[in-house]
């Protein structure tokens, strides 16, 4: 990199076009590989680069008269790096984050979904629907019902119990399994009689 005099610099401050133009063209390609060297990627130290241009020419009334101008554009160069370095090392560590706490959650519901027992979700509202149906059945179609699922007793012994035929019995049955399912529709894939 070349020095550049006091007099371009002046013209600088003083917003001539063709010293910054003559400035840009003696140094953009140097700092792009400067900035290159340190992202690793050219379209983003172009980028950077540019920038940093844009950044002098706006600061240019700020800018002493003895002041190096390709140190001076280094150093915007250098923030703006650090600014990006820093933004991406935000990013990454929010992002672990986000990956850990997404692991841990997805851990959790796998646990959980692991130890859920199907049967155990709806027994409470079975038992209560099976016991609203019961309720509901003539007394003899109850007791025969239950004899036959709870205490399971074959339709012989609740006909001799009873004395009734066996096709009685299962009239009964046929009966309250029909009231069964009108009660517990919502809840057959659970339930099987």
């Amino acid at each position: 990199m070349n020095e550049l005099t006091g007099n371009i610099v002046k013209q600088i401050q003083s917003g001539n076009r063709a010293a910054f133009d003559q400035f840009y063209k003696e140094y953009f390609r140097s700092m792009v590989a400067f900035a290159s060297s340190y992202l690793r990627d050219k379209n983003l130290a172009e980028d950077l680069v540019q920038d940093a241009f844009i950044k002098l020419w706006e600061k240019r009334t700020t800018i002493n008269d003895d002041s190096n101008l390709g140190a001076f554009l280094v150093t915007i160069i250098k923030n703006s790096m650090l600014d990006y370095f820093n933004h991406v090392r935000i990013k990454n560590k929010v992002e672990s984050q986000l990956q850990s706490s997404l692991a841990h959650s997805v851990e959790l519901n796998y646990q959980s979904i692991e130890a859920c027992d199907p049967n155990s979700l709806f027994q409470k509202d079975i038992h209560q629907l099976i016991q609203k149906a019961l309720n509901r059945m003539p007394e003899q179609t109850k007791t025969i019902f239950e004899m036959s699922r709870f205490k399971n007793m074959s339709y012989q012994e609740i006909a001799q119990h009873y004395q009734i035929s066996v096709k009685g019995v299962g009239f009964h049955i046929a009966k309250a399994l029909k009231e069964m399912r009108n009660q517990l529709k919502d809840y057959l894939a659970f339930i099987f009689f």
